[in-house]
């Protein structure tokens, strides 16, 4: 098996490449998404606010915020130096998280009452296992979820490899800006 270290130096490096492209390809990413939410019913999907090499899906935002639709988003907590996930439903309102991520002041939510979860990666493999930043948040807040899980990544970082590990929690697709793949 593959180190995950080496896989996240590359996808981090090719990522730094493709946000310096001026065709920003990556962009599209929202008009994938909304093709396969278009396809989907629910009443409710968690966003993310992304940070460094993450894929911005503000325009998904923008595109779901006047529909009946609950909207959702990550709060980082910080909790005896630990840091921890909930989630909140979008009121009208962002604020920035106890680690300075855009999220949103609503009320506290179990992440079960949604029914669709997009979570960013650095990378994912073609068995629907993410390689985040390392720390497995993601994992541990998504381990009894019963909703669709979709992973957001980049087309390039898509790979065939056997990375992941027994905590890993496993997507339902996969959307990049020239694919939607259905585990």
């Amino acid at each position: 098996m593959i180190l995950r270290s080496s896989i996240r130096t590359k996808m981090k490096n090719g990522l730094r490449k493709l946000f310096k492209d001026k065709n920003n390809n990556h962009l599209f990413i929202c008009d994938d998404i909304i093709s396969f939410l278009d396809n989907i019913e629910f009443k409710s999907i968690c966003l993310y606010s992304n940070i460094d090499n993450e894929l911005n899906i503000d325009k998904l935002f923008n595109y779901l915020k006047d529909k009946d639709i609950d909207i959702i988003y990550p709060f980082m907590k910080k909790d005896n130096n630990k840091m921890i996930i909930t989630f909140k439903k979008y009121d009208n309102e962002f604020i920035d998280d106890d680690y300075h991520i855009k999220s949103v002041s609503g009320k506290d939510i179990n992440i079960n009452d949604c029914d669709i979860i997009l979570i960013p990666g650095l990378a994912y493999n073609m068995y629907g296992y993410r390689l985040g930043r390392g720390k497995g948040f993601y994992d541990k807040a998504l381990k009894d979820y019963q909703g669709i899980k979709v992973g957001v990544v980049c087309d390039d970082n898509i790979i065939d490899e056997h990375f992941e590990e027994a905590h890993d929690v496993k997507v339902d697709y996969l959307v990049s800006e020239k694919r939607i793949i259905k585990i």
